[in-house]
């Protein structure tokens, strides 16, 4: 019999990791293994992360073990050793209770682990991630490229185009494109803002996204994209500008907080409207409309209206802080251009 105690606390903030590595899944599994220590181990699939329980220790199989369960029996013990005995089926100790886990194998091994790739922020990297997938649908892919010396991350629907840019301090080679479905995406996000460290290796290199620290590895199964249409980014920031206007930041979030409620209640279609020297937010329906206008304080010469969804829209600028925007009116469109972020509407077709 091996046995090992684990901190409460550390447990608890594991199990809530894992949580949101593997998502809603029916079965909901983490793999308890390790050639070189005792890891643990989630995937949703496509994400997969192990984290590091013990060094140097070998263990003989590697087990499966029910995750909604074992957050059922660790909550509220933060505070308490947890005991960890592993011989012909798992038991956890703790106090006066116990829980026995069945033993069930798998041939799924635990990899070791090695720190590689180029040094990130990681808080900066979950950030852009999360800014450029939330306006995404399920079913999209979320895209990845290296040009130069910055990883860029795009994220669309339609007649709506999100890029946000970081940059590398050691940038690949060659160029590099790829892809990451929506939901893994998003699993990735929510499971980075559970991580404290401030840096991290990524490693970009198809088949697999990476991301090391001291005790855990992330990795994502990519899908190449040799051929990413990079023409509409090109294009939108190549574009000579119709009329440009600064927006006061938390005064634009407020008004799309409404418009983005105004929307969900009036079930409407939304626009936004560039009027010659206006460009106006408007949603309408038989319910009743809705108007916020912007002037633009020169004459475009320009009337389009293009379609949009708020809520996507809302959904954005509220995970930006600062003071002002830059707002430009194009030939193909309305761009918003804030830091290390662009956000494009545009009609599409």
């Amino acid at each position: 019999m091996l046995a090992i105690s684990i901190s409460g606390h550390f447990l608890n903030k594991a199990l809530d990791f894992f949580d949101r590595v593997i998502g809603s899944q029916e079965k909901r599994r983490l793999i308890l293994g390790g050639e070189d220590g005792i890891y643990l181990l989630g995937t949703d699939g496509v994400l997969t992360a192990q984290l590091l329980i013990k060094k140097g220790l070998l263990l003989p199989y590697s087990y499966i073990l029910p995750l909604n369960t074992l957050k059922a029996f660790i909550k509220g013990r933060r505070g308490e050793e947890i005991r960890l005995e592993i011989k012909e089926k798992i038991i956890l100790r703790t106090g006066l209770e116990r829980l026995e886990i069945p033993f069930q194998g798998t041939h799924l091994k635990v990899p070791p682990m090695t720190s590689k790739g180029i040094e990130i922020n990681l808080a900066t990297f979950c950030r852009l991630l999360d800014i450029s997938s939330v306006i995404s649908d399920e079913d999209t892919e979320i895209l990845f490229f290296c040009q130069g010396k910055s990883l860029g991350i795009i994220g669309q629907r339609e007649g709506m185009f999100v890029c946000t840019f970081m940059p590398l301090l050691k940038p690949p080679k060659k160029s590099q494109y790829f892809s990451l479905p929506y939901v893994p995406t998003r699993h990735l996000v929510k499971a980075l803002k559970q991580i404290k460290e401030k840096k991290a290796f990524i490693s970009l290199q198809h088949p697999q996204l990476e991301i090391c620290l001291p005790k855990l590895k992330i990795s994502a199964n990519l899908s190449p994209k040799p051929h990413v249409n990079l023409d509409l980014l090109r294009d939108i920031l190549q574009a000579s500008p119709l009329a440009q206007i600064e927006i006061e930041l938390s005064t634009f979030k407020n008004s799309l907080s409404r418009l983005s409620r105004m929307e969900k209640h009036l079930g409407a279609i939304s626009k936004i409207k560039l009027a010659r020297d206006k460009c106006v937010f408007n949603i309408i329906s038989s319910e009743g409309v809705y108007v916020y206008c912007l002037p633009l304080g020169e004459n475009t010469n320009l009337e389009r209206s293009l379609k949009c969804g708020f809520r996507f829209l809302n959904s954005v600028f509220q995970r930006l802080k600062g003071k002002r925007i830059k707002m430009s009116v194009l030939p193909q469109g309305c761009l918003f251009r804030y830091h290390n972020l662009i956000l494009f509407l545009y009609q599409k077709g």
